[in-house]
């Protein structure tokens, strides 16, 4: 994150402060946090700051704990509650029971006791701070809001709502006092001292009040003239701490009731006063990025040699007293400045310039901050919305195919370098063009670590100064500065640049390769990073120095070497040196190069990125960049046009596929439905052929039966005929021998009517009984019909003709029909004879 982008919030807390006994040392800490969510903790012993934690939410107040001094309560936004370990910066406890955001954080004072209370607008948590467990919670009764829950050193504890101020008991929260101090219509600020005794509040107006909680009386009512106060503090000493909502800061003594100092008209957004009343720390609303120390020590001082005959003293008096020679003056609002004209403000009292910066790099060999160091060399001009501006254009189609170029592991390092290059693209149409650029920028995304702003403009910078002349001659490599390379390899070893000669070795291979790489693919990070500390910091003819002593440090080798793929595969590999004599070679080389030879009599000094606007750079062939451009553009229209058309083609082809997969689905299951159709008709023609042969053999057996029964019919009718002539015969004996007996003939006339009306009767029954038979096995034809209809409707077989079983029978009965007219006639015939 950049400087100017970092906003302290209005709470931070200072933790402990110790005091030497020859002088005062600056032995605390600062913790702080702007509405991203981001707390940092400022260590002035070590004067160094760093970042503890990334919360994502804002925080709305903390406070450190006295138990456990590495631990850092954060209250924040979202109702809960974080506390962090500021050694290790892990997470401790996440406490979550609001119901609203907390608003207020106070611990014990004393180190001893365990305790801590976060209150919000609805509720009051006390917390075990030594397991991090709730022990007890307070609400506020009817519409009675909590403002504070402070806990001081005392067997209770004091809370402010709308209406009363209330005393508890520190580990049962029961109540221990209530006192109806202040009206109900007020809603203000109160602040104990660090005993309990003295209470300050403020509710409206210019008025402060000083009460004595243990005697429930007012001490003081302290007008405040033109202040409207915000949130009042007080220390050990009395002093109370009132800071006004139009930023202005006054000291109050509460003891004897009377302002002791102020700073007016200073835009003083918010402030936290040490433990013990020594130090301030101030934020203002105009530089949020900056916060102000203030040591308190002289009104400390004020009050305690002040007696009652100084008590009278006009309040301007000590005002001037509060404020020493050596106290930091409230700086004016003027336009934001870049980091390096921060730096450069005061060259000659400033600890940080060129010159000091380039013997500790000669003298260390690397910077123990490169990138801080590197912003102020490069003298970056922080042009945020012109960066934006760039940023904001997205992804440059000259880079759309980038990750599948280069795919790199970690997807934040690939996004930006992404980015930077389409910025670098829309800046300058040659960065579209170049393939190398992309290996050149990897390693200051990897050495910013995140930070694109910066490391955008670091790259800018170092394309206009030290790549000059490089694409003069594009797409062809730099003739000119590969020339001076070559004049520069000739002057310090001559065999060496004779050798190359020889073999048909151009600067084109052992210099264009280490220029266009920035000596990445010879060296590793951390060696880049040590080598890139020399580069910036001597100016851009120090890179050819490098190019040249590279050629030197390995001569040995390359002399040993007499092919041409031999040298170029040296240069493609990373060949372990030592770096320190490398730079040292380096630096000797520079010093013996004649003026005349050197590469800065060919290239411009340092130039840095102007201030405002980043410069039109058009250092190239503008119609060989425009064509390619233009050739490009139409490559790119053909590629998708040839995309698009491969994509149609493609859907075609997969939905045909698609179609040959249903056809084939669908033949096999038609396959696979003809089968089953034409297994159940095999099995339907069998079970149909073995209904048709049982039948038949039904059929058979009923014939065979009715065969059987009417040639019994027929025997017991010939056997019953005979019986009847037999009959008929011996009556005609009878009455031949009884001649004359009329009565005689005609009981055998009666007999033969009686046998003929029996006759007529069985006659009678049996065709009853034929039409019965018959009427039964119509119906059963008829079944059989229907069914023989129902399996030809579904297939059609050819249809088998039928016997008749009734043929016989009818035959049979119409020859019993005509037996008997025949016996009939004749007995006709036979009576008149008799008679």
């Amino acid at each position: 994150m950049d400087r100017s982008s970092i906003s302290i919030s209005g709470e931070s807390l200072i933790s402990d402060l110790s005091i030497s006994a020859e002088e005062r040392a600056f032995s605390y800490r600062l913790a702080a946090g702007d509405q991203r969510g981001h707390i940092y903790i400022f260590n002035f012993s070590d004067n160094r700051f760093n970042l503890l934690c990334r919360t994502g939410i804002s925080a709305t107040c903390m406070a450190f704990n006295r138990r456990h001094g590495s631990e850092l309560l954060v209250a924040l936004s979202d109702t809960s509650v974080h506390c962090y370990n500021i050694d290790t910066g892990q997470l401790v406890a996440k406490l979550s029971s609001h119901n609203t955001e907390p608003h207020c954080l106070s611990v014990h004072p004393n180190p001893k006791v365990a305790l801590a209370i976060s209150t919000s607008r609805t509720e009051a948590i006390l917390w075990d701070t030594d397991g991090w467990i709730r022990e007890r919670i307070m609400r506020g009764e009817n519409h009675d809001g909590m403002q504070q829950v402070i806990l001081c050193d005392q067997p209770s504890n004091d809370f402010n709502n709308e209406t009363s101020f209330v005393n508890l008991g520190s580990e049962q929260l029961r109540l221990f006092r209530q006192t109806e101090l202040f009206s109900a219509e007020r809603e203000g600020y109160f602040a104990l001292s660090a005993d309990g005794d003295l209470l300050v509040h403020y509710a409206l107006g210019f008025t402060l009040q000083v009460f004595n909680v243990r005697e429930r009386t007012r001490l003081h009512e302290i007008l405040i003239p033109e202040l409207a106060i915000e949130h009042p503090d007080e220390d050990r000493s009395g002093i109370a701490a009132v800071l006004s909502n139009h930023g202005n800061f006054v000291l109050v003594d509460t003891i004897v009731g009377k302002l002791v100092g102020s700073v007016r008209n200073t835009g003083i957004e918010t402030c936290a006063v040490s433990p013990d009343g020594l130090v301030l720390c101030l934020v203002r609303k105009h530089a949020r990025h900056i916060a102000d120390l203030i040591a308190l020590d002289p009104v400390r001082l004020a009050t305690d040699s002040s007696d009652k005959g100084n008590a009278q003293r006009d309040d301007s008096d000590i005002v001037e007293r509060l404020v020493p020679k050596s106290n930091p003056v409230i700086a004016k609002s003027e336009p934001q400045k870049s980091f390096f004209e921060m730096v450069e403000s005061k060259r000659e009292s400033s600890m940080l310039n060129r010159i000091k910066l380039a013997k500790f790099v000669v003298h260390c060999g690397t910077y123990p901050n490169n990138i801080l160091i590197w912003r102020f060399l490069l003298k970056l001009p922080e042009n945020r919305e012109a960066y934006e501006a760039l940023i904001g254009q997205g992804i440059h189609p000259a880079y759309m195919s980038f990750r599948q170029k280069y795919p790199l592991k970690s997807d934040r390092t690939a996004r930006t370098v992404e980015r930077i290059l389409s910025a670098l693209a829309f800046w300058s149409p040659i960065f579209e063009h170049l393939e190398y650029l992309p290996g050149m920028i990897f390693p200051f995304v990897q050495v910013f670590q995140g930070d694109t702003y910066s490391c955008f403009e670091c790259v800018m910078a170092f394309l206009m100064n030290w790549c000059q002349k490089w694409w003069d001659y594009y797409p062809n490599p730099p003739v000119e500065v590969l020339d001076i390379i070559e004049d520069l390899l000739a002057f310090h070893d001559r065999e060496l640049f004779e050798h190359f000669q020889r073999l048909g070795i151009t600067s084109q291979t052992y210099a264009w390769v280490l220029l266009s790489s920035l000596f990445t693919d010879a060296c590793t990070k951390a060696e880049w990073q040590q080598l890139m500390d020399h580069v910036i910091t001597q100016g851009p003819a120090f890179l050819y120095y490098l190019v040249v002593s590279y050629q030197v440090q390995f001569r040995i080798q390359l002399l040993h070497s007499h092919r041409a793929d031999d040298i170029k595969k040296f240069y493609q590999r990373k060949n372990a040196m030592k770096l320190d004599r490398f730079l040292h070679r380096t630096y000797l080389i520079r010093e013996k190069t004649p003026d005349v030879m050197s590469p800065s009599s060919y290239l411009r000094p340092f130039k840095p990125v102007l201030r405002g606007a980043y410069p039109i750079f058009d250092q190239y062939p503008s119609f060989i960049v425009n064509y390619q451009a233009k050739l490009r553009e139409r490559i790119r229209k053909d590629e998708e046009d040839y995309i698009r058309k491969r994509r149609a083609t493609e859907e075609v082809v997969k939905l045909a596929e698609e179609l040959k997969r249903d056809k084939r689905a669908w033949e096999e299951a038609d396959k696979a439905m003809s089968d089953v159709v034409d297994t159940w008709w095999e099995s339907m023609l069998d079970e149909e052929a073995a209904h048709v042969e049982k039948q038949s053999v039904r059929e058979a057996l009923e014939i065979e039966e009715r065969t059987k029964a009417l040639r019994r019919m027929a025997k017991a009718r010939k056997s019953f005929l005979q019986n009847r002539a037999a009959m008929s015969s011996k009556a005609m004996d009878v009455a031949a021998r009884t001649t004359g007996e009329g009565r005689r003939t005609a009981d055998v006339i009666e007999e033969t009517l009686d046998l003929d009306t029996q006759f007529k009767d069985l006659e009678r029954e049996w065709l009853e009984r034929r039409k019965e038979l018959l009427r039964a096995r119509e119906n059963i034809a008829g079944v059989d019909h229907a069914r023989f209809q129902t399996l030809i409707s579904s297939r059609s077989p050819s249809p088998s003709r039928s016997p008749n079983p009734d043929q016989g029978f009818r035959a049979s009965g119409s020859a019993s029909r005509v037996g008997s007219q025949d016996q009939r006639t004749r007995s006709q015939r036979e009576i008149p004879l008799q008679m």
